[in-house]
């Protein structure tokens, strides 16, 4: 029931824009874990199975059976690049030739 609470109110929150601002903020994929987001969803997870802090990360996402946030973000990432990709002709000309609008 606790999973499920964070991934209705507290994923949508800390994941807010991630398609747009995690690719930028976290190129270093090593960084992850000590990410604000990542920490609040370790100690999310280490709570509630009543562990201490020092316990192994994978650990603790293994034995709920999480992933981490990262994996969903590079979801939402790709999915908005492709997203852009398939509408950009309908949005923005595909070239600044054709658009003027750069000399």
């Amino acid at each position: 029931m606790w999973l499920k609470i964070f991934d209705s109110i507290l994923s949508p929150i800390l994941l807010y824009g991630s398609e747009v601002w995690a690719p930028v903020t976290y190129p270093d994929h090593s960084k992850w874990d000590s990410s604000p987001n990542e920490s609040l969803h370790l100690e999310f997870c280490r709570h509630l199975l009543q562990l201490h802090s020092s316990a192994a990360n994978n650990a603790c996402r293994a034995e709920l059976g999480r992933l981490p946030l990262l994996l969903t973000v590079h979801k939402r990432a790709l999915k908005y690049w492709v997203h852009l990709n398939n509408s950009s002709s309908l949005l923005l000309p595909h070239s600044t030739e054709e658009s003027g609008a750069w000399p």
